[in-house]
């Protein structure tokens, strides 16, 4: 079956991966999970966001439904308290859930003394700092309209925020919690007439000398320099779903509908690319800390799959909640965390060394990838 991996996203990408075709192949939040089995967590809500602590014995997940963020005990599997403030009853304004609303918490990122999350948009238009040991915003940053994805600069200095809806990014100065001057604005303008849901992400070099975002309005990935703010390049016509950076290598992995490529961080040129082998939707993907994995999240499947990221083979496929979308690897690399994103949202937990359903995945379903992208990119 022919999937068309469009050259415009590849555009001359050059592969020295080459991908070859396997031929084999909501717990309550109470009760601990079985030995051997992942744990499955019961969170709030409409969850969105997901993060684990700098020492991967927690793990935090906001949710939009009910703007609470959940604090998981890792090694137990089990949901410890609640955080934040509940939103009074939803207005009557014809709008589903919070997230239509533009409101509500949705993307989080955890400070390195784990004495504060950043949520955006616990408070509308503004990115919140929860005080995680009495479980209170203890100060707001106003930014613009619908943020979501967070990320923190290295040096821990600086959260960026995407602002969807204006479709800018706002710099927060998280020792004063203030924003620093203006947002940058994203080409194409505001997105308010854009389709509702569309992926939205960002991300940082690992020096954090630049940052990534994808770009929705103008239908690329545009780069900025941190230290001015200008524009330093962009990736036209990729329409990215997710963003990562690939740690060792420093590359810049993006996610599009027909598979993955990776871009220099500095040129933006791209390094390598692999297409799926057939046609699946996945909006989230997760690189692991040491680069050696990258994970992908199937939400029509309630699947997600773990391939090895210099091959591109499968190395482990699990079944999970309903509509599996977040995902995140715990700092060691040990765990994989996914949210299920259904209205009454769970997380689960998987430990990466047992390969789950993999064989039977395989035998159904084929490799993930299945060729070069070079050469998809060129038929």
């Amino acid at each position: 079956m022919r999937v068309d991996f469009k050259p415009r996203v590849l555009h001359r990408a050059a592969l020295s991966v080459a991908l070859a075709v396997l031929a084999a192949g909501a717990a309550a939040q109470t009760a601990p999970a079985k030995a051997g089995a992942p744990a499955v967590i019961a969170v709030g809500n409409g969850p969105a966001g997901i993060a684990f602590g700098p020492d991967g014995k927690r793990l935090y997940v906001a949710s939009n439904g009910d703007n609470t963020v959940a604090v998981i005990d890792v090694a137990v599997g089990q949901r410890m308290r609640d955080l934040g403030d509940r939103p009074a009853k939803a207005p009557k304004d014809g709008c589903p859930d919070n997230f239509c609303r533009g409101v509500g918490a949705t993307g989080i990122a955890i400070a390195a003394d784990e004495r504060h999350a950043y949520v955006s948009s616990m408070r509308p238009d503004s990115l919140a700092r929860l005080d995680l040991d009495s479980g209170q915003v203890d100060s707001v940053a106003k930014v613009q309209r619908f943020p979501q994805a967070v990320a923190v600069s290295p040096d821990g200095a600086r959260a960026y925020v995407l602002n969807v809806v204006a479709n800018s990014v706002s710099v927060v100065d998280l020792a004063t919690f203030r924003t620093l001057g203006k947002p940058i604005a994203l080409s194409g303008g505001n997105a308010a007439n854009q389709p509702f849901g569309r992926p939205a992400a960002l991300a940082l070099s690992a020096d954090g000398r630049r940052l990534f975002v994808t770009n929705g309005v103008a239908g690329g990935i545009d780069a900025f320099d941190t230290q001015t703010r200008a524009q330093v390049g962009t990736i036209p016509d990729a329409d990215a779903y997710d963003l990562a950076v690939e740690p060792g290598s420093g590359n810049l992995v993006a996610l599009f509908r027909d598979g993955i490529a990776a871009y220099d961080a500095n040129t933006l040129k791209p390094r390598q690319a692999a297409q799926y082998c057939r046609a699946l939707t996945s909006y989230h993907l997760a690189v692991s800390p040491d680069g050696r994995m990258v994970a992908f999240s199937l939400p029509q499947e309630n699947t997600v799959l773990v391939a090895d990221r210099a091959t591109g083979m499968l190395r482990a496929a699990y079944r999970t909640g309903e509509w599996p979308l977040a995902l995140a690897f715990s700092p060691d690399g040990s765990r994989l965390a996914v949210l299920n994103a259904s209205q009454d949202g769970s997380v689960s937990l998987f430990d990466v060394r047992d390969p789950g359903q993999l064989a039977g995945y395989v035998a159904a379903s084929g490799e993930l990838f299945c060729r070069p992208a070079a050469q998809a990119a060129s038929e």
